[in-house]
């Protein structure tokens, strides 16, 4: 008489799959948003600059994000051609504030996913002569996975990075 509860062979690599997709990947959430004033139209040749990057959490971050943080921006700002260099009309500065971080650990996601998730939230504000033109936000969790998630505590700053500019890219429209 067969066990009804047993596996079929058919089950076997879908419980495998099932087992070893959370050891080998990283998920967690992923939302940012850009909201530009009013009356503010974005114009083609407009360029970016990164002014400060602060903490705004009620923790010291323990390493040196700041240059880590702008160096990825700037890439994906060069990458999109919307990096402030002398040739462009409009330049906008983009000043951030990290209001919420967590280092998080790659070996409390694997033994418990959540357990040792990173967080980076942000906030920023991007001024044209002062005036305040646009606001962003992002946010990016690693919440579980493995062994590639070593090292998410830098890589989760230029993933915001990408969200970041992305949500510009589609605000300024193209030359």
């Amino acid at each position: 008489m067969k066990n009804r509860n047993a596996p079929t062979p058919r089950m076997v690599p879908i419980l495998c799959v099932l087992f070893i997709l959370p050891i080998v990947s990283g998920c967690g959430a992923v939302r940012h948003q850009m909201i530009s004033e009013k009356d503010y139209r974005f114009k083609t040749n407009t360029g970016v600059e990164v002014g400060a990057i602060t903490n705004e959490t009620d923790f010291e971050i323990d390493f040196d994000y700041q240059p880590i943080f702008k160096d990825a921006i700037v890439k994906e700002l060069k990458k999109h051609r919307l990096l402030w260099t002398e040739d462009k009309e409009i330049k906008l500065v983009l000043g951030i504030k990290i209001v919420r971080y967590e280092k998080g650990s790659a070996f409390h996601r694997w033994i418990l996913p959540t357990m040792g998730k990173t967080v980076l939230e942000v906030e920023g504000e991007y001024k044209e002569a002062d005036s305040i033109v646009a606001t962003c936000r992002a946010l990016r969790t690693i919440e579980w996975g493995g062994g590639y998630t070593i090292g998410a505590w830098k890589s989760v700053f230029k993933d915001v990075a990408k969200d970041l500019v992305k949500d510009l890219r589609a605000k300024i429209p193209k030359s």
